[in-house]
């Protein structure tokens, strides 16, 4: 029984991986955001414990911390160049970022492009650089070098967006792509939180 118990856990966290990084017909984007909240699906007040705090390298090589953004709306996102989900959802992101910036919201990409070669970490500065590039990303991208995606949100598919209140409180989780109607209106409900 415990030996079934076991495989039957192990599938569904193998399930709920493959559901993150996979070419599924079920990502596509619903891209065009409104302004008009009216139009947009009420949103669940949830509340699931303050966030950790962290501090990690962005591309220059500076630090960044999640306390250097308090009193704004964050969404973390952990991503890969490798992962087509977190492709497609990029985009997304950037769109909220130019749209909401004024307001209080920001983006933090955490990129999970690095490796270990000989007990040294490597990372894909070139690839993740690139990336950046292609796809206008606005906002302030770092390496996810302390595995905060883990160690601080128990992740395992990717895309990952994890969307923190103004005070840093997790409020939304979502593995796999979420659709821009959706975060649209999760970020105006913590944007109009008092």
């Amino acid at each position: 029984m415990r030996k079934l118990v076991l495989t039957s856990l192990a599938g569904m966290i193998i399930l709920v991986g493959l559901l993150g990084c996979t070419d599924s017909e079920e990502s596509e984007i619903a891209s065009n955001a409104t302004d008009d909240s009216a139009n947009l699906p009420p949103v669940a007040p949830l509340d699931f414990g303050r966030a950790r705090s962290f501090q990690l390298e962005d591309l220059n090589g500076h630090l960044v911390s999640l306390n250097d953004f308090s009193d704004r709306v964050v969404a973390i996102n952990f991503w890969a160049t490798w992962c087509k989900p977190c492709r497609e959802e990029i985009p997304i992101l950037v769109k909220m970022q130019d749209k909401f910036w004024n307001r209080g919201f920001t983006v933090l990409g955490l990129s999970r492009d690095f490796f270990q070669r000989n007990d040294r970490l490597v990372k894909n500065q070139g690839a993740v650089q690139s990336f950046v590039e292609e796809f206008k990303v606005n906002y302030p991208v770092l390496w996810d070098t302390e595995n905060i995606f883990s160690e601080h949100y128990g992740g395992i598919g990717m895309p990952t967006t994890i969307v923190l209140d103004r005070s840093h409180r997790i409020r939304f989780r979502h593995t796999g792509i979420i659709d821009s109607v959706t975060l649209d209106a999760e970020i105006l409900m913590l944007l109009n939180e008092t």
